[in-house]
């Protein structure tokens, strides 16, 4: 019983002392332009765009989460309509925000035959450009938020990833009691914010690779 284990938890658990987490002094990484080829054995070639971002705890994780979908999340995301759907540029192609404690990555990727490789980047700029410099879609906004709300609602089914919700936003340094902001952040969301976080992150300072066959 609930009272039964709160005995419990009292008597064994009570003592432990709170440990401050150590100072990464580690440098930041410094933005810059730059590209990088690998040549390796793969049936088809790599193409992504890199871009470095704030990290979790900064005010815009939630706005790079929505962006993040209506670019690359899905077959009705902006990149997979332009560059499969019309351009028949790419097998595969997305986008990913690896929200992290410290900076984080945003990556556009796409597999591709290596002589479409010149178009598939022209391709993308230029739809980056377009999400920086015009209004998002308000419906394709709210889609994005919908799914990511869906989505963490479904993933909180079971106790057990309840629980690692809230160890995991207390790890990244949100604290655990963000579990029940996280979709109230979410309906606070426009599309003015995600054209300005794309405008204010998705720059010319990239990082791309290129891996061919």
């Amino acid at each position: 019983k609930p009272g039964e284990i709160k005995i419990l938890v009292n008597k064994y658990l009570s003592g432990l002392r709170g440990e401050k987490a150590p100072e990464i002094k580690a440098p930041a990484v410094e933005p810059s332009a730059k590209t990088v080829r690998e040549t390796r054995k793969f049936e088809q070639a790599y193409v992504m765009f890199g871009f470095l971002c704030p990290p979790v705890t900064g005010e815009d994780f939630i706005r790079l989460k929505i962006l993040d979908v209506y670019l690359g999340g899905g077959m009705s995301s902006l990149l997979f309509q332009e560059l499969r759907e019309k351009g028949g540029l790419g097998y595969e192609v997305h986008s990913f925000y690896q929200g992290r404690r410290y900076q984080s990555p945003f990556v556009v990727y796409i597999g591709l035959d290596q002589k479409s490789i010149p178009k598939a980047k022209e391709k993308i700029r230029a739809l980056l450009e377009d999400i920086k410099n015009k209004p998002a879609d308000a419906q394709k906004i709210e889609e994005a938020k919908n799914y990511l709300e869906g989505v963490y609602l479904l993933d909180h089914q079971s106790s057990d990833r309840q629980g690692w919700y809230l160890g995991r936003w207390e790890t990244l340094g949100k604290g655990y009691d963000y579990d029940k902001k996280y979709i109230s952040d979410l309906k606070k969301v426009t599309p003015q914010d995600v054209m300005n976080v794309a405008k204010k992150y998705l720059t010319e300072n990239e990082r791309t690779r290129m891996r061919r066959k």
